[in-house]
């Protein structure tokens, strides 16, 4: 195993140095980081030299050493072990809650301080060891995981998708899906799809940020996409968001691809058994279909091209009485898929990004004593006054006179 770093806190000068003697001499393997005399130098070198483990005293001037390992506990994975003269049960208490890793009672036997910081060193190297593995597992894992997504997609367009492997690759992934269903993507030109890995790069840059999916291009020059469904909604909220998303893909590809896509979904299935039948619903869905994803609206790049379109609607329109399902249709996509895309990327809802446009909109009108205030509400889009002045002083804190006045006043001081 690599060394290991220790540092000790004691504002004991004698205490110190003993505990410092002992380690020296017990464990060779153990590098000593540092010393401290009081709890703030004790933090400042926690953060600092990040080491595997801290022997600290409970009681020292600035702050306790309880104190010191409640600050740092969530910030590194150094282990903790308390010295004390106190034995307090308050202080235990306290140390068991903060989940310490040994606890010493000054004056202590050498023998039961040794087995303490030996134990602590054990359980360091498993913990270390541990990691190790995981980490070498999954790399492999995710070295297998490309090959195995191939021969998923695979199986299943060849009408008997893999169980087993399919089980692989969610436990690989983490994952517990409620739901998958096939996507068929065929280009107008048969060739389109013939650099696979161009394909899949593409198909990356509209998921990355939306959910598990598996994909491969088929002998035929078709693209088999699996969509897994992670939240467990109402099938039509899944329905909904399914085309919407394959919709965005289609346009993608095609701005990439430079020719027309058409797609077609397959049943929404909870088992890979079942793959296969949402698959061969993909086909014959898509073998009637003649329309292929038309130019009426701008071509959307991916979640963030949605967002800004959806932003940039609000800002152009916020004068007039608009509402979530005018934005979408504006911009080509179902409102529920806006509504949860737009939460995602913004961290507000649509109808809160809309109220703060209007309201700095307000406050700009405020500063022009030209604009009549009761022109105001109207021309951010509030055609009912009385809500407007409701949710001006919830934002500002005061009504739309006393702003005004406010603004204003401080403008004068400024000139």
């Amino acid at each position: 195993m690599s060394s290991l770093s220790i540092l000790i806190a004691d504002d004991e000068p004698l205490a110190l140095k003993s505990m410092e003697m002992l380690i020296r001499r017990e464990f060779p393997e153990l590098t000593i980081a540092g010393t401290a005399v009081n709890g703030i130098d004790a933090k400042n070198q926690i953060g600092n030299l990040n080491p595997d483990i801290v022997i600290i005293d409970i009681q020292m001037p600035g702050i306790s050493g309880l104190e010191v390992i409640e600050l740092m506990k969530k910030r590194n994975k150094t282990h903790y072990i308390i010295s004390t003269a106190y034995s307090n049960f308050e202080y235990i208490h306290k140390a068991l809650d903060l989940r310490a890793d040994g606890y010493l009672l000054k004056p202590g036997k050498r023998e039961e301080t040794v087995a303490v910081i030996r134990r602590t060193i054990q359980e360091i190297n498993d913990e270390k060891e541990k990691e190790a593995i995981q980490k070498k597992a999954k790399l492999a894992l995710h070295a297998v995981n490309p090959a195995l997504e191939k021969e998923i997609i695979l199986s299943m367009c060849r009408g008997g998708a893999d169980s087993e492997k399919y089980s692989a690759w969610k436990r690989i992934n983490n994952l517990n899906p409620s739901g998958e269903s096939a996507v068929a993507f065929v280009p107008e030109n048969s060739s389109a799809f013939s650099d696979e890995k161009a394909v899949l790069n593409a198909l990356k840059e509209v998921m990355q940020n939306i959910g598990h999916y598996l994909a491969g291009v088929y002998d035929d020059g078709v693209l088999a996409v699996v969509l897994v469904y992670q939240n467990g909604m109402e099938e039509s909220a899944e329905i909904s968001w399914r085309d919407e998303l394959s919709n965005m893909i289609a346009q993608h590809l095609q701005q990439m691809l430079g020719t027309r896509i058409k797609w077609a979904a397959g049943r929404i299935v909870t088992d890979a058994q079942q793959l296969s039948e949402s698959w061969e619903e993909c086909l014959s869905r898509i073998s009637m279909k003649t329309d292929y994803i038309g130019d009426k609206r701008p071509l959307i790049k991916d979640v963030k091209g949605y967002v800004q379109a959806a932003e940039d609607f609000i800002r152009q329109n916020f004068g007039r009485d608009i509402s979530l399902e005018q934005c979408s249709e504006a911009i080509g996509i179902s409102s529920y898929y806006l509504s949860h895309i737009f939460h995602d990327e913004t961290g507000v809802t649509f109808v809160e990004y809309l109220s703060d446009v209007r309201m700095t909109a307000a406050k700009k009108l405020c500063l022009d004593s030209s604009v009549p205030l009761k022109e105001v509400p109207g021309r951010c889009g509030y055609p009912n006054i009385s809500y407007f002045y409701k949710v001006f002083k919830k934002a500002t804190g005061m009504t739309i006179g006393d702003y005004r006045k406010k603004v204003l006043e401080e403008e004068k001081e400024h000139v």
